[in-house]
């Protein structure tokens, strides 16, 4: 009955891409039956499969689209169950208290004339369309490469003033920012805990059979493992971007 909420770059990482995105896929619609909900929020590597861009694919998808006869863009464009079901997600979505998205709000998108609902529609209008053709305005400073929400890092590396941050908060109408993009140690807690920065190093964590997830329970924020052990989220626990 709860909420799952995943902030993107599925793509791009390990061997088991595919298998990954219809797992997320089969389970949107089984915790909608059971009264929960699944939230698949669009990451850069997303946006950048769809738009084209393979600098970080792995050569097994490259060779599979190759055998099929096909370009590797086909395998999730428009006419694909994956390449439409990629199309309705968001870029950033409010739960709450809680937003959430891949990079980040920025002080240049908050101060734009774009709410949430806009930035996730001008994220829908141009997903798929190289960045290079987007002229539209509102579409550059959404997609934008520093500062846009896909790619935001300012938030995790301390570059905003906590007024900054006090701000693009309000404009989100939230208490608090939950992001991925930009690696830490462990989930972290920053600016007065109004961020929770929560990409870790995933492959390596595999590894060491160490994974954490944030978990919010009533209103408290707790690291979650896999051995189900719950611990208080503590601000002042350090992130190493």
């Amino acid at each position: 009955e709860g909420h799952v909420v995943m902030v993107g770059d599925f793509f791009d990482r390990g061997l088991n891409v595919t298998e990954c995105l219809w797992l997320v896929y089969k389970l949107e619609t089984e915790a909608e039956a059971a009264g929960g909900k699944v939230h698949f929020i669009l990451g850069n590597h997303e946006v950048m499969n769809l738009s084209g861009y393979t600098e970080y694919v792995r050569k097994k998808y490259l060779e599979n689209a190759r055998i099929m006869g096909l370009e590797y863009h086909n395998l999730f464009d428009a006419e694909t169950e994956l390449g439409r079901w990629l199309r309705t997600k968001n870029a950033v979505e409010r739960i709450g208290p809680y937003v959430f998205c891949h990079g980040g709000i920025s002080p240049e998108l908050s101060a734009s004339n774009m709410n949430l609902s806009d930035i996730n529609q001008v994220s829908r209008n141009y997903l798929g369309v190289p960045f290079e053709n987007i002229t539209d305005a509102d579409a550059q400073l959404v997609f934008h490469s520093r500062i846009g929400i896909f790619w935001f890092r300012g938030a995790v590396r301390r570059d905003l003033t906590q007024a900054q941050v006090d701000a693009i908060l309000r404009y989100a109408g939230a208490e608090h920012m939950v992001v991925g993009h930009t690696l830490v140690t462990d989930i972290t807690l920053l600016y007065e805990k109004r961020i929770v920065a929560i990409d870790q190093f995933h492959e390596e964590n595999v590894r060491n059979g160490k994974l954490t997830a944030l978990f919010i329970d009533k209103g408290e924020m707790f690291v979650l493992d896999t051995h189900n052990r719950k611990r208080p989220l503590e601000s002042g626990m350090l992130a190493k971007p």
